[in-house]
């Protein structure tokens, strides 16, 4: 027993002397090393900022994307209503004209035979546009009964 104690002894003995002998290069290797990998993530961890900053740049954007899609949307329905009025503008001007015209029959009734006054006097009256679509020689009260 006492022969096995040591030789472990000499060969533990042996082995650091070994290790003592060697040059430290190897340690100075695994030290390089080392360096050059905390410079590679330090390059990866500034890569990384730049990455949130580009991620919160483009969440930016997105939601300006976001708007101008609810404004495109908001710009479609618009013409479409637009497109359902267009009919509607021709009827409505010949209205004008035809409560114009009934406007200016009314008020002359009133200065004709001033104990019914159908108006109140008090509104100024407006002059009616003239129509362009209304040949010379008819007013606009004959084409609007003869439609």
């Amino acid at each position: 027993m006492k022969h096995l104690a040591n030789h472990r002894i000499i060969t533990i003995s042996l082995l650091a002397f070994s290790f003592s002998a060697l040059p430290g290069c190897i340690v100075s290797d695994i030290h390089d090393e080392l360096k050059g990998v905390n410079a590679r993530l330090e390059r990866v961890e500034e890569t990384l900022g730049k990455i949130d900053t580009t991620n919160e740049q483009l969440a930016t954007l997105q939601a300006r994307l976001d708007t101008l899609d609810h404004l495109e949307s908001i710009d479609s329905e618009l013409v479409t209503i637009n497109g359902e009025l267009d009919p509607i503008k021709g009827s409505l001007e010949n209205l004008d004209a035809h409560l114009a015209s009934l406007r200016k029959t009314i008020s002359s009734i009133d200065s004709t035979i001033p104990f019914l006054k159908f108006s109140d006097g008090d509104e100024p009256e407006p002059e009616p546009e003239p129509e362009p679509d209304v040949e010379p020689g008819k007013n606009a009260n004959s084409s609007e009964t003869e439609k």
